[in-house]
């Protein structure tokens, strides 16, 4: 055991979710080739938990949705108003200068009966009034741009479409995952890295395995212990800090079979 410094391998860095799903993935990749029934059968272990915890933090959603629904009403909103005063300050002109600003008003009044005031509804009841107001304008869609301008009713139309896929009203929202719920899949992850490397040093020092082999084995552990102790700026992170557990996406491929 000349050499073998079983120390690197008797706890599991703290870091996100992402990073030890990451290191699982090098974990099995190091260990591929070994023909240790014991390492093989605990390798094969933290592959699922380590699928498991991959397969749910790529279903979290950071809380950011609230955030992003209101800049996509935020950019229906204006993209409504843009449009009703077009066809409003059209509809206003007088005659001598526009001879179709009556026709005009008749559009504005089929689209707009009651103005704006549905802007202020809740997202979906808002949705769905526009809704009606974009099939009121099938057919009429070149009067439209006559009075407002095409590029007006191509940004109610854009924004329309984005409005309801933020809802998932016309696409369902991919499904959620609380944050909290990757907490005990994540501590699993870590604890059968730990049993996964203590079993390889158990190896070694039982003389069941060399030590060049378990160190290739446990070379993505080394390392990340040493690149975590080597850092210059100290992080604490706990299982229940809920941000170090989705601070960074990690890779959306399936991690590698054992055996």
């Amino acid at each position: 055991m000349n050499g073998f410094d079983a120390s690197l391998y008797d706890a599991i860095p703290q870091t996100t979710a992402a990073g030890v799903v990451a290191l699982v993935r090098s974990m099995i990749v190091a260990g591929k080739d070994t023909q240790y029934e014991p390492a093989i059968k605990a390798l094969k272990r933290l592959r699922t938990k380590g699928e498991t915890l991959r397969e749910l933090h790529a279903k979290v959603m950071p809380i950011q949705e609230k955030v992003n629904t209101r800049v996509v009403d935020n950019a229906m909103d204006r993209a409504w108003h843009a449009l009703e005063q077009r066809l409003s300050l059209y509809a206003d002109l007088s005659p001598e200068f526009a001879s179709d600003a009556a026709e005009a008003a008749e559009v504005h009044h089929m689209l707009f009966p009651h103005g704006i005031a549905f802007l202020t509804l809740p997202y979906a009841q808002q949705w769905a009034e526009g809704e009606a107001i974009v099939h009121r304008m099938h057919g009429i869609e070149e009067k439209i741009d006559r009075f407002a301008g095409a590029p007006f009713l191509a940004q109610v139309h854009a924004c329309h479409v984005n409005y309801g896929v933020a809802l998932g009203i016309t696409k369902p929202k991919p499904e959620k995952v609380a944050i909290e719920s990757i907490v005990e899949p994540l501590r699993e992850t870590r604890a059968a890295l730990n049993t996964y490397a203590r079993l390889l040093v158990a190896a070694v020092e039982n003389e069941d395995l060399e030590a060049k082999v378990v160190q290739m084995a446990l070379l993505p552990l080394a390392e990340l212990r040493i690149k975590v102790r080597s850092m210059k700026k100290k992080r604490e992170t706990k299982a229940a800090d809920k941000s170090a557990l989705i601070e960074e996406p990690a890779s959306p491929e399936p991690l590698p079979k054992v055996g």
